[in-house]
This record gives C-alpha cells, structure tokens and sequence, in this order.
C-alpha cells in the first residue's frame, strides 16, 4: 500500500516521460506479484463492483465526524475530489499501516458487493480506522473507481515491456486480454513467450503520401490501381497459430473494441495479415465516423453496443498467406491472394459464421391443434443470417486519368475521403518516402470564418495554444463549427497567439474565449453531425488557410451558405 502510494507522489512530481517510466519499473520490480497485480489492475483503469458510491461514503464521513452536507460541499469545492474530501474530512489517528495492497483488496473491497448495506457500512469504517490520511485517500477512490495514477496506458505498457524485454505491442496485446489479478498471472505477464509473442507480433503499417499536382505525371494510368479509401480507422488483422490480433497504426490493440471481427477472423487460414480500415457501416454501406468512434471509446463492447453501431473491415492489401509473408511481391500477386482469401472466407461465413439458430413459437398453431399441446407450443429453430463483418475494398476502372478525376468527384457521395493509388508492380512500400503508395484528395471547400476560442496545453499552462474554435453566424450569433491547429507556420502561431493574449474576454479552465474580431479562411472536407456543438455541425478535417485581415466579421459566413455549399 505504501508502495503504490509512494509510486503515486512520484507520477506527480516527475519531470518528464523517461522518470516515470523508470519509476513504474522500479515499481514493479520490487512490489510483491500479487501487489503488482492489483496495482496495475488499478492503473488500466478497471473497477471492482463494491456497490458503493460518494452518496454512501458522504452519509458515514457525516456519522463519523458531525459535519453537515453543506460543508463538505463547500470543501470539495476546494478540493475537487469528493473521495479525497472525504477522508481528509476525518480525523488522522495517528496510525501506520502495513497492510499490503493485495490484502487491502482482498479482505476489504472484494466482498462488498455481496455484503449486506450493513455489513458494507461496517467494513468501510473498519479500514477507515486502520488506514491513514494518504491510504484512505487511496481506499476511497478504489472503492469508487476513481483512482488514477498519473500516467498514460502507453508508459504503463512500456515500463512492464522493457523489465520483461518483450516488444511493446506484444505487452499491450497481452493486456487486452480478459485477466484476474492474482500473482501468477503477473509473473506469466512479464515472462517471455518467443512462439506465442511471435504470432501476436504485428508489421509496420505503411502510410501513403499525398499525390503532387496531376497523376499524369505518374506515367500510364493502366500500371495504377485505384481504389475508394473510405473513413475510418486503419488497422492491421493478424491471425497465426490460433491468436487473433486486431492493430491500430500505432500498435495498440483493438480486440475489446471489435470481438465480432475477432470472431469472424477465426474463419480466415491459419497465417493470415491483412491491412484494411475499419468503418462505421448501416444499410450496407459506410456510415458516419461517430459509429466508428463510438466504438473506438467504449471501454466494454457489448452486444447491444455492437448492434447500435455496426462496422465493417475493408480489407486493402494481403501481408502475409499461410505464413507466407508477400508484402516482396507485387501488388498483383497480393491482390490476386487478397481476393481468394476473401471469397473463400465469405463462403465460410455463409455456410458456418453468418447463421445462428434463434428459437421461436410454431406459427400453424391452430392447424396443428389436434397433434397435442406439447407439439404445438414446442419452439422451432429458424435460422437468422448475420450481414458480414468483412469485405474487400472496391477497385476504380481507370481507363484514363481524365475518367479517374471525374471519378474523384464522387469521393464526397460515397462517404470516401480520397482516392488511393497504388502501383501494380510495386511491394508492399517500408519506406515513408516510397511514393508507390499515394492518395488523390478531391480539392476542399473553404469558408471565412470567425476566431472565437482558443485552447492551452492543460499542462503547459503558459505554453502555445494547441486549438484554435472557429464559428459561423447565425440567426445573428456565432456558433461553432471547427476546431483545429493545422494550417500555420511558426510565425503565424505566434502572431495569432499574441493576437489572443492581447483579446482574450474570459478563460474558463483552457478555454480561452476571445473577442470575434479575426476572419480567418478554413479548408474542410465535409461536415458532420455534431450533438455536442450548438450549431449541430462540425466541419471534417478543417485547415486554416489564411489570414483575411481586411474582412470585417460581419461578412464572415452565414451556416446555411455553408450547409448550402455541399
């Protein structure tokens, strides 16, 4: 308990990344495997079902030492952490405590959510008794689910990956597995499995460059393939001696996120990579990005979750076939064996993985009347057919360069942000500077917008702005539409900064809001729904292009000009 404490100041007062990563593996090296279970059960932000919450521990902090609601209200307005409030609201007994952290969770918070209201109560004030000030700040926000440690899943992942001197993803796959804390599963975590670490282990994704001017200076459009690059997330599938890995481009695992994909991969060969992008998808066809999202943010996927925000995979290339890695052969090759993969997957999935049999009531009821009751009501089977999870993107007939441009004006009508073009001949690119791989953005709208807000680094409170609110007007006021920090050279940030030191009207946290005075040109893609904006809106992908100093703000956009304009 002492240590996770210890750990916790130290997070706090760290001057950069590599202190804390030092820290956290100093940590786990020398905590007890069952502590450093629990402790990092904690810090990947699990919580335990205790059945309790602030309402409860604010009726016994109030037993206990008298105060009135109010009062504790006005000290957490101070404080802003009811859990630390709370037991800083409570007399210090003048106690060390030695209990471990594993014995804590065990004895303590583990049984609470089979105890009786009466039995919680007693056994929250009983650690209350034999914890200190710090520990029971600790206690408080375990019973909660409050408890953060100050330091990002990444550093977290990192430090057990370099005491274990395994690959970071591989440790990040290995926590995105459902576990229970305990000291075996720690000393397994951060031992080295080289068969199974292998097969988990994930390749480099490649990330087109933009194309530069007109593709005809690319040469003959038949060495090219085209393809619709829909919006979504990238991500790389892999599947090799049983293990299923779903990766983002960085390397994060995304398994809890898509466990129908997950599902649907055990139908493909053994030794399989595929490189693809996972969007939203309804009616059979792509859907907004916010499904995407919705899913990206959900800490547990459930059915419902699943159905209410549908996706799909689009499969792009093939890396790897039968344990065969291709990204050497041409981009020909792959597409032929990225083809026959999917067509024989998509006939697995009919013949095993899209039905499931659902029970239902015999609908000739009353024609089979005379074969008895028990016949008549006994359920039938019927089977259901699941839409498929996977296909493979769809390919352009470039005849000429001229007929791809036309087609570059759909990208907006098929929810694709750009065209992908990929050389016929090429490998599968390793470089970032492999220009084999390239994408054809269709050219965006812009707008005259007006400077409203601006955002601090929260923790580089004097720091650069790191987003810029812009808005549009209507109905005679100014409602957001973009936020966004792309666009400016370093000498246009400091001027707009300094613009903003000096017109700032009030701050609330980061947010500064500013004086609408500044007219600036914004580049989007598109626009989206938005709930959480006042005007419904946001713009896709905004840029800011220039500055348009002789624009008065009342000549900045109307919203319907802009909705007008798609």
């Amino acid at each position: 308990m002492q240590r996770l404490q210890q750990l916790i100041e130290k997070m706090d007062t760290a001057a950069n990344d590599s202190i804390k990563i030092t820290a956290l593996k100093s940590y786990f090296k020398s905590t007890p495997p069952e502590d450093a279970a629990w402790a990092l059960f904690f810090m990947e932000e699990k919580r335990l079902q205790t059945k309790t919450g602030i309402r409860l521990l604010k009726e016994l902090v109030a037993t206990l030492t008298c105060l009135p609601s109010w009062m504790l209200g006005e000290c957490n307005e101070r404080v802003n952490d009811f859990p630390e409030t709370i037991a800083l609201s409570m007399p210090w007994n003048g106690r060390t405590c030695d209990l471990t952290l594993s014995t804590l969770v065990i004895q303590f918070l583990q049984p609470l959510a089979g105890f009786s209201q009466r039995a919680r109560r007693e056994t929250i004030l009983c650690a209350w008794e034999i914890l200190n000030t710090s520990q029971r700040i600790l206690f408080n926000k375990m019973l909660t689910g409050t408890l953060q440690v100050g330091v990002s899943k990444v550093h977290i992942h990192d430090a057990l990956a370099q005491m274990a001197g395994i690959p970071l993803s591989v440790m990040s796959r290995r926590l995105a597995e459902d576990w229970t804390p305990s000291a075996t599963w720690f000393l397994d975590l951060i031992k080295p499995a080289p068969e199974k670490d292998q097969a988990m282990a994930a390749y480099q994704l490649h990330q087109a460059r933009n194309l530069e001017g007109h593709p005809e200076r690319l040469g003959e459009s038949d060495h090219w393939i085209a393809e619709w690059a829909l919006e979504g997330a990238r991500i790389q599938l892999t599947k090799r001696k049983h293990v299923i890995s779903i990766w983002s481009v960085t390397n994060e695992p995304l398994n809890t996120c898509f466990p129908e994909l997950v599902k649907a991969a055990e139908l493909l060969p053994e030794g399989t990579v595929l490189d693809g992008v996972i969007v939203g998808w309804i009616d059979e066809q792509p859907a907004s990005s916010d499904i995407l999202y919705a899913r990206l943010r959900s800490k547990k996927t459930t059915q419902k979750t699943i159905q209410s925000n549908p996706i799909q995979f689009i499969t792009q290339d093939i890396l790897e076939h039968h344990c065969s890695d291709l990204r050497n052969r041409p981009l020909d090759e792959r597409s032929r064996a990225l083809k026959n993969v999917m067509e024989e997957w998509s006939q697995q999935w009919v013949l095993v993985g899209a039905t499931q049999q659902r029970e239902r009531i015999n609908p000739d009821f009353f024609q089979q009347e005379m074969f008895g009751m028990d016949e008549v009501l006994s359920p039938s089977t019927e089977k259901e057919v699941l839409p498929q999870p996977m296909r493979k993107s769809e390919t352009i007939h470039i005849p000429n360069w001229s007929e791809l441009e036309r087609h570059l004006k759909e990208c907006r009508d098929r929810k694709a942000a750009v065209i992908l073009l990929k050389r016929s001949d090429s490998s599968y690119p390793t470089k970032a500077d492999d220009s084999s791989w390239l994408i054809w953005e269709p050219p965006p709208f812009t707008a005259n917008l007006i400077l409203v807000s601006a955002q601090r680094d929260p923790g580089k409170p004097n720091g650069h702005f790191i987003g810029y609110g812009f808005a549009a007007w209507h109905d005679g006021e100014l409602v957001p539409i973009a936020k966004t920090n792309e666009g400016l050279s370093e000498a246009d940030r400091t001027e707009l900064n300094t613009f903003i030191d000096v017109n700032t009207k009030t701050k609330q946290g980061p947010i500064h809001r500013v004086k609408p005075e500044k007219c600036m040109q914004i580049a989007y893609h598109d626009i989206q729904k938005s709930s959480r904006s006042a005007s419904g809106i946001r713009l896709g992908k905004p840029r800011i292009m220039a500055h348009l100093p002789h624009l008065p703000p009342e000549q900045a956009y109307e919203l319907k000009q802009i909705l007008d304009s798609m």
